[in-house]
């Protein structure tokens, strides 16, 4: 008579569930892992594609203001070097476009005015909704009223958007007016494109033969 035990059949197969468990859980942690690395790549990747079209965009638009601005002999060529300056010498050179159609139009100073406006609301929005985070209990109005402060700023930067493109189509009109349109809609939709178009004008357009230096300042 043979023994039921003997057979094994009936016995638990505990060892091959634990190794289809581990099998599992290995092969989920290699799925985690090549998901991070691909993650970590890609982010990586972005980061060096910001730092060079960073780069790129200050190098040609500085280039070409410094270019533009020597051409109609501004005193201070420099400037289009140094940030938050070159905004004001990029207003100024739309400027002179229009002076010569004898209007004062101020550009660089409205650059600068809608620029500081939205720093400044978009720092105290962000910040006080940043206390408001962290605390335990949020007061209900002030994040309504940092809400209403980033949408100002917000406000603010779409009409400095707005004044950026009017400058940019105008300095494209006073450099390379021909293709003026062409290169405002390649800048408009392409913005990468931007300091490039820039960059192809700076040495074109109306140079200035004048005894003294032009002083922006």
């Amino acid at each position: 008579m043979n023994n039921f035990y003997d057979s094994g059949a009936y016995a638990p197969s505990y060892g091959n569930s634990v190794s289809d468990a581990i099998g599992g859980s290995m092969n989920s942690l290699s799925g985690i892992g090549i998901l991070s690395i691909i993650l970590l790549v890609l982010l990586v990747i972005t980061w060096l594609f910001l730092i060079a079209y960073s780069i790129y965009a200050y190098v040609f638009t500085s280039l070409s203001l410094h270019r533009i601005s020597g051409r109609r002999n501004y005193s201070k060529p420099w400037l289009a070097w140094i940030p938050i300056c070159n905004t004001w010498l990029f207003g100024e050179i739309a400027s002179d476009y229009d002076s010569q159609n004898g209007k004062d139009s101020r550009w660089g100073r409205k650059l600068l005015t809608f620029y500081f406006l939205y720093c400044g609301f978009y720092i105290v929005g962000e910040c006080l909704s940043s206390s408001m985070s962290f605390s335990s209990d949020p007061d209900l109005g002030a994040l309504l009223i940092a809400l209403l402060l980033l949408l100002i700023a917000f406000a603010f930067l779409i009409v400095y958007t707005v004044l950026y493109y009017i400058c940019l189509y105008k300095i494209f009109k006073s450099t390379a007016q021909s293709k003026a349109i062409v290169y405002f809609l390649i800048s408009l939709f392409v913005p990468i494109a931007q300091p490039l178009c820039l960059f192809l004008c700076r040495n074109k357009g109306y140079p200035y033969v004048v005894e003294e230096p032009k002083n922006i300042l």
